[in-house]
């Protein structure tokens, strides 16, 4: 586990001989269905007053430029009907009279696999409307809002591991309580959510 982790590669657990064959033969069909390697997000800032302030990317390489204007994840490999997400936090300025603002600009290059050829694929422009007046105030996302709680429940349960094996036991309990709280309080549970 700990060499896969370091090398983004995947190990099996084998409990007894009998079943090597088959971690094998799951480990084999896996490198047969990859279709996408050394694929690379980039992102830069659509509207001058757009900046990245973090990106959640799990164990995925990301680096966001020091003035905040681009930034880039490391996807690596993916496999056939693979999905990957990512969380961007930004920061917008207030509307400007304009009726949307461009936030993102959103590219994804790789090299595909059956054919060796690289490949640059642009997604359309993600913007923000900017209306003069709202009638109602907009709810959230439910995707992005169970992505942001995974997220914070990720990294709270990563720090209760941290104090529990520093012998903070209590302060483990405390972390993993207020986050559980959090996630029943959440957007994406009150809205009936089943992964929340």
């Amino acid at each position: 586990h700990v060499i896969a982790e370091a090398t983004g590669g995947t190990f099996s657990y084998i409990e007894n001989e009998a079943v090597i064959q088959d971690a094998f033969a799951q480990c084999i069909g896996g490198l047969l269905t990859v279709v996408v390697q050394e694929a690379r997000v980039a992102i830069a800032c659509g509207h001058p007053g757009v900046r990245i302030n973090s990106i959640k990317s799990g164990r995925y390489e990301s680096r966001v430029d020091e003035d905040g204007r681009s930034a880039s994840i490391s996807v690596g490999e993916l496999y056939a009907d693979e999905e990957r997400r990512f969380l961007l936090f930004l920061v917008v300025p207030a509307a400007d009279g304009d009726a949307e603002t461009t936030l993102i600009k959103v590219s994804c290059s790789y090299r595909d696999v059956s054919g060796g050829a690289g490949v640059d694929v642009t997604a359309e422009d993600t913007v923000v409307a900017r209306p003069e007046e709202v009638e109602d105030a907009a709810e959230r996302s439910i995707e992005v809002e169970r992505e942001r709680v995974r997220v914070e429940a990720s990294e709270d349960i990563a720090a209760a591991r941290a104090a529990a094996e520093r012998g903070a036991h209590q302060e483990a309990v405390g972390i993993l309580e207020n986050r559980q709280r959090a996630v029943e309080q959440s957007a994406a549970a009150r809205g009936g959510d089943p992964t929340s």
